[in-house]
């Protein structure tokens, strides 16, 4: 079918609104440059004279993109029409009607277009949709085999893969199915679907879903995943082999729904549910079913965080016959749950009437999709009549619920559509289909006969009770199903920019429907689940902004406490409901940090992941947890001087993060906890003095968290670690491999976050690094002697400052910025021989790190870091050879830092006499006078702190200085 069916072959192409939105969109980078797009536009009479006069639709467009660029989220409320008063009336009513059209088109996708008014239109649009998602194959060769696998046959094969039965001979030994894509690797989009899969199936741990092993690519650049072999054919085709009766077969597709709800729990989205993506594996002379190929899983709670590329994926990908209108319609609504439950339907249909519900033609593409958007879906009882199978009129209901075209009409989610089959399993009523009161009665009484004639005598008392069980349990179905939608959606928007308002709604929303469904059905622990889940949305929003100070953060975190001990307390055996409690109590140490019963809370939490995994050692969430549970009673260890046993805390950290990985080498939580275990294990090394373990812990927690952020760029902790870790790699490369080895960790370690949003509006996971890696890398170029470089990342550092200068809170690293820039304009003053610019800039530093009411600490630090920086320029630019007037100012220089120091340090001594960073700077003062006996029992003073970190104390045991161990952060910035 041509896709320009309804305009003239020579008229232009016009841009749709999609195109023009994502052009308004790029526009608001700072990265990008793009003319402003006009905010008012004249025309009609008052056109200039001369000028072409624009048309009504181009008036509206450009008031329209002007409203999308000033507020995304609501045009409607941002359009301005600053001139419609001197238009003339069917001038304005033209331009009025055509902006409420590209409201309209806006608010449901935005691709409509003016020229395809008639019926084929959307047809023609997903026509160019699956063109756009269907690139041609590399090959469709089957290799003999792939990596360690040895091919054996092709179980079966696709335009755009193949799955293949494979025997693994190495490390072990068994046979694996391995998917094998007709694409290349290297095309983005191919590789965030690969990624999304890997991922996905890495994170779903569920007896009903296929594990992933291993993924690899093959040498002509096809990626493959090698899977479990689940080796009993499709679900309809099993049961029609194995010739089992309706009963038998819907009970054997609830395993596929529980599987699909498990997914849904953690935010994944299936989009692809055919029969052919549901095995079934039979153990011990049972079936079982096996939902495989979550090749184009979507995630519904992560657009910006942890997955964003899977939002960006085209919408037509999928199996055709079995796409809902939704996921196949360019522009359609949102995906969501009830689009899985479509796809769960369509399988029931076909599994209840083992047949095909609708034949495609294979050779007509515009034909199949006129056939899957306009031909109703027909009922389950008439296809299976042509077959001899007879369909009640209950499970029909629930199969048109099912597969209902909008999807207002279908099951809210996988667990009403579950309910609705043990219903009609154990021969209840069905929400689906409400029955006439004399069928439901007769049918009641058959089934409960024996108790029919002793209900009689109590029928009058029951009435009013019976009544209000079947009231409560509809409002506790009914909350049920609103929380969870709700909560899906805040998920979504968890780190979507500008979302704030509608996000709390949302979670209010869940609240709101979970305190009535308990009010309802008082102990749910469904309910209680979703209601604690809500808390800690808010909550861990909160805390990745800082906020673990405020009387709400404080008051969320003891409720989500508090409720997940009663979910314990209702299901003592379920070990992942304790891992919950731990991570609540994780929470809860964040807000309450200093206060009475921090330690005890913390001693439960350790207490419970050491169970936990001494009781299920296989299980990577359990490794993980014990991981991120021993770096932080590590830090508190160490304040309270327990020193050898926090260092071994901080080993067990990077032992546990590598159990973790082990066990699911393509887990990306895995990735990051060994990725921190290692960088946690190398401050221990430090404090031990062991130079060369700290050397390869680095070196270790740079490649993994690397690998991580290969996979997800805009994944905030991973970027985070992986700055953390470059900047005290590059230190080890530089006195090993020299400045240009160093410079590269540098140019490697930024390019990796360059895409990471987060790495420059997150100020508390990303902020500090980002602007510290730029920062050190201009110190790096002044160091080699290339100023342009050096002033070029000085303009970068100084712009990431400014994004976050005002954002509360920030870290109190970030507080002394502007010293630490200005310090090192100064030592290019000094490189380019320019004294005066080199003393106002220094004298720059000085105030800005005394102006700004950040703390006497930042104050201190920062004086600290200014000395140094400029006493180390000084001796490096007196070895280059600095010309003898310049050299003659030398000790004038010294005795004005040591002077600026003193008037800092007499501040500091006044006002925290014992305080770390007072020590600090007085152990500096100590070696810049020469006074080593005193610079060696500072160190015991700082090394012994009450108010030090492991981090801080991270320079070696006391009693000298190695000079080849890399140097104390805060004297190096």
């Amino acid at each position: 079918m041509p896709p320009n069916r309804g305009r003239s072959p020579e008229a232009p192409r016009r841009a749709s609104m999609k195109e023009r939105v994502v052009e308004i969109l790029a526009a608001r980078s700072p990265d990008v440059a793009c003319p402003k797009v006009r905010e008012s536009t004249s025309a009609g009479p008052s056109a200039q004279a001369g000028a072409p006069e624009p048309s009504p639709s181009e008036v509206a467009e450009s008031l329209f993109l002007a409203a999308i660029e000033r507020d995304p989220n609501d045009p409607a409320g941002a359009l301005r029409v600053p001139d419609a008063e001197r238009w003339d009336p069917a001038f304005a009513a033209a331009v009025r009607a055509e902006v409420d059209r590209l409201l309209r088109d806006f608010e449901r996708g935005g691709i409509a277009d003016p020229d395809s008014s008639d019926g084929s239109a959307l047809v023609e649009r997903a026509l160019e949709s699956v063109a756009a998602s269907s690139p041609p194959p590399v090959s469709t060769e089957i290799p003999e085999r792939l990596g360690n696998y040895r091919i054996l046959r092709t179980l079966s094969l696709g335009p755009a893969s193949a799955v293949l039965l494979a025997q693994q001979e190495a490390p072990i030994q068994r046979q694996v199915a391995i998917k094998l894509l007709f694409e290349d690797a290297s095309a983005p989009r191919l590789a965030a679907r690969v990624e999304a899969e890997r991922q996905t199936l890495a994170a779903l741990e569920h007896p009903n879903i296929a594990r992933i092993y291993d993924y690899g690519i093959a040498p002509d650049h096809r990626p493959y995943m090698v899977m479990e072999h689940v080796g009993a054919g499709s679900i309809v085709e099993y049961c029609r082999a194995a010739g089992l009766p309706l009963r038998a077969r819907v009970a054997m597709f609830v395993d596929a729904c529980a599987a699909i709800r498990a997914a849904h729990a953690l935010g994944v989205l299936h989009c692809d549910l055919k029969p052919a993506n549901i095995l079934v594996q039979v153990v011990g002379g049972e079936p079982h079913a096996k939902v495989i190929d979550f090749g184009i899983a979507r995630t519904v709670r992560a657009a910006g965080a942890e997955h964003a590329q899977l939002s960006e994926l085209p919408r037509a990908l999928g199996t055709l016959a079995s796409m809902s209108p939704e996921a196949l319609v360019p522009g359609g609504p949102p995906l969501d749950t009830r689009t899985d439950v479509f796809g769960l339907g369509m399988v029931l249909l076909e599994l209840a009437a083992m047949r095909p519900p609708r034949a495609l033609p294979a050779n007509d593409l515009g034909e199949a999709l006129r056939i899957v958007l306009e031909e109703p879906i027909p009922p389950a009882s008439r296809l299976a009549a042509a077959s001899g199978e007879k369909i009640d009129p209950d499970l029909d209901a629930v199969i048109a619920k099912a597969t209902a075209r909008d999807k207002r009409e279908r099951y809210g989610s996988v667990d009403s559509l579950l309910r609705d089959l043990e219903s009609w399993l154990a021969g209840d009523d069905v929400v689906a289909r409400q029955r006439p009161l004399g069928e439901r009665v007769r049918r009641g009484v058959m089934r409960r006969k024996f108790a029919v004639l002793l209900a009689l005598t109590a029928v009058l008392a029951l009435v009013p009770l019976v009544s209000g069980m079947f009231r409560a349990s509809a409002t506790r179905d009914r909350a049920l199903d609103a929380a969870r939608d709700a909560l899906a959606l805040a998920r979504e928007l968890r780190d979507l920019p500008g979302t704030d308002d509608r996000r709390n709604t949302l979670l209010a929303a869940v609240a709101e429907e979970t305190r009535a469904g308990l009010l309802a059905r008082p102990g749910d622990l469904d309910l209680l689940r979703v209601r604690v889940m809500g808390i800690e949305e808010e909550l861990l929003a909160r805390l990745m902004r800082g906020d673990s100070k405020s009387d709400r953060s404080r008051e969320l975190a003891m409720q989500a406490e508090r409720m997940r001990r009663e979910i314990v307390a209702l299901r003592p055996d379920d070990l992942v409901a304790l891992s919950d409690l731990s991570v609540a109590l994780a929470y809860k140490l964040d807000t309450i940090r200093g206060e009475p019963g921090f330690v005890e809370a913390q001693r439960e939490q350790l207490e419970i992941d050491i169970s936990l995994h001494e009781r299920d050692p296989k299980s990577r969430l359990f490794a993980d947890n014990l991981s991120w549970t021993y770096q932080r009673v590590a830090d508190r260890a160490w304040e309270r001087g327990e020193r050898e046993l926090a260092l071994r805390y901080l080993d067990k950290s990077a032992e546990l993060g590598d159990i973790a990985l082990g066990l699911d080498p393509t887990s990306a939580v895995s990735l990051l906890t060994a990725a921190a275990g290692h960088l946690y294990a190398m401050h221990a090394d430090l404090v031990r003095g062991e130079m060369e373990a700290a050397a390869s812990h680095v070196r270790r927690s740079y490649e993994l968290s690397g690998q991580l952020l290969a996979r997800e760029p805009a994944h905030p902790r991973a970027g985070a670690f992986h700055l953390r870790a470059a900047n005290f790699l590059v230190q080890v490369v530089n006195e090993r491999e020299g400045a240009a080895a160093a410079d590269a960790i540098f140019v490697q370690a930024l390019a990796a976050v360059a895409c990471n949003d987060a790495a420059k509006r997150n100020a508390v996971f990303m902020g500090y690094p980002y602007f510290d890696t730029l920062f050190s890398r201009a110190v790096h170029a002044v160091y080699r002697g290339d100023l342009e470089s050096a002033v070029a990342r000085l303009a970068e550092a100084r712009s990431v400052a400014e994004r976050v200068r005002y954002d509360e809170p920030r870290p109190i690293e970030f507080n002394d910025w502007d010293s630490s820039i200005a310090s090192v304009e100064g030592w290019i003053a000094l490189r380019r021989g320019d004294m005066a610019e080199f003393r106002r800039w220094i004298a720059r530093a000085f105030a800005a790190a005394r102006e700004r009411p950040h703390g006497m600490e930042c104050r201190v630090f920062a004086s600290v870091g200014i000395v140094a920086r400029v006493l180390d320029a000084v001796e490096i630019e007196a070895d280059r050879g600095m010309p003898p007037p310049l050299r003659e100012e030398l000790p004038e220089i010294r005795t004005w830092l040591l002077r600026e120091l003193e008037i800092d340090l007499a501040a500091s001594e006044s006002y925290a006499p014992g305080a770390v960073y007072t020590l600090v700077a007085q152990r500096f003062r100590a070696e810049m006078t020469g006074d080593h006996a005193a610079a060696a029992e500072l160190d015991w003073k700082i090394y012994n702190a009450p108010d030090t970190s492991f981090q801080r104390a991270g320079t070696g045991p006391p009693g000298g200085r190695d000079r080849d161990r890399p140097p104390n952060r805060v004297r190096d910035r």
